[in-house]
């Protein structure tokens, strides 16, 4: 199939192939289910190869990683932070994602510099030296020898050691920079569902780890721009040009003229079957920080830049959850005492989409 970048809706169902809500289609493996794998080890693999999904809320995140399997299963996303193959941590641009641990070591090491420095003036306000840090590390670390720990459990034992004060937000910026320092993260979970903190031991990662990040996002987020990337990394463009090109030079990445811009993207975009777009029409129900909105800067393919207040009122980061058809955003929806989905349409909806609505909602995550 040629694949037409200039039409939107194309581009739009392209993202969401290849940020993995393709029903058994894997752009590694081809219209195939990954039968090798335990469920949870196969979307550990389709976290690896996006590279990371934004998490801040726990919810949020389990519903937006259940999407990524074949039943749309919250069991098997806890399974796989339980086997220590998925964790939460802040890798990039002060926001909690989930990324795969084995991908942990280059991930981190491509962004603490950018990370460290962008954090420098928090830390200071808050006077979080380095013996503070020091001291915490130590502190977490006799305190899991004795049990698991949630996030809230481990400040309190940071409370009674001295090491919070009376400074609201001290503890956050502790437990950040010590998680995207690689030295902690939150993985497991226990009996009550809230995750456990886990401490790291990562190797040194000896090679440079722009090439794999750059080339994770364009193959998972493509197509998108440099500008793009440098919004959803945290990093600047000027670090990123270089890699980028050398990666189309040797088959990796392609591009194609967008207006004054380069969409960049996987080469084998017209391996990509018409049956797998035509599953990625039908209308579903994603979480309000799904890569597909958050991922870009420029998301006007799926999201029409009028509606963007809609979804994010008041422009506080704040995303509501998304329906999406035809690889567009078509109103926001919300959840009920009951649990029920209720939708706010951006227009009248058709009978059709509403019978389309009440399909999505049966799907939904359990």
């Amino acid at each position: 199939m040629a694949v037409d970048l200039s039409d939107p809706t194309t581009r739009s169902l392209i993202r969401m192939a290849g940020l993995g809500l393709a029903p058994g289609w894997s752009p590694d493996q081809g219209p195939q289910t990954l039968s090798a794998a335990s469920p949870a080890e196969a979307l550990a693999a389709t976290v690896s190869r996006i590279g990371a999904l934004q998490s801040q809320h726990w919810r949020g995140a389990l519903h937006t990683l259940a999407m990524r399997t074949p039943d749309h299963s919250l069991a098997t996303v806890r399974e796989a932070f339980d086997r220590g193959l998925l964790v939460r941590t802040w890798p990039m641009r002060g926001t909690l994602h989930t990324v795969a641990a084995a991908d942990l070591p280059w991930l981190l090491r491509a962004t603490l510099p950018r990370m460290d420095r962008q954090t420098a003036k928090r830390r200071l306000e808050f006077n979080i030296v380095e013996p503070v840090l020091q001291a915490a590390a130590e502190t977490t670390h006799q305190a899991l020898l004795d049990r698991p720990l949630t996030r809230n459990q481990l400040v309190a034992v940071w409370r009674e050691e001295g090491l919070i004060g009376k400074m609201p937000g001290r503890a956050y910026h502790i437990f950040m920079t010590l998680c995207y320092r690689g030295i902690l993260a939150l993985g497991p979970t226990d009996d009550g569902g809230e995750q456990l903190v886990v401490e790291l031991d990562l190797p040194k990662l000896m090679t440079d780890p722009y090439p794999v990040y750059i080339q994770r996002y364009f193959l998972s987020h493509g197509p998108a721009t440099i500008e793009d990337l440098a919004r959803w990394s945290g990093l600047t463009k000027s670090s990123l040009r270089s890699d980028t090109s050398k990666a189309r030079t040797r088959g990796i990445l392609a591009s194609t003229p967008s207006g004054t811009q380069q969409l960049w993207h996987r080469p084998d975009l017209d391996d990509i079957g018409e049956d797998v777009l035509d599953g990625l029409r039908q209308m579903i129900l994603l979480s309000g920080f799904d890569e597909l909105i958050v991922g870009y800067g420029d998301r006007s393919c799926t999201l029409s830049p009028d509606h963007e207040g809609l979804i994010c009122p008041g422009g506080n980061g704040m995303f509501k959850h998304t329906i999406v058809e035809n690889g567009h955003v078509v109103g926001t929806w919300r959840r009920e005492d009951t649990g029920d989905p209720v939708p706010e349409w951006f227009a009248s909806p058709t009978r059709a989409q509403l019978r389309a609505f009440d399909r999505a909602g049966a799907q939904l995550p359990s």
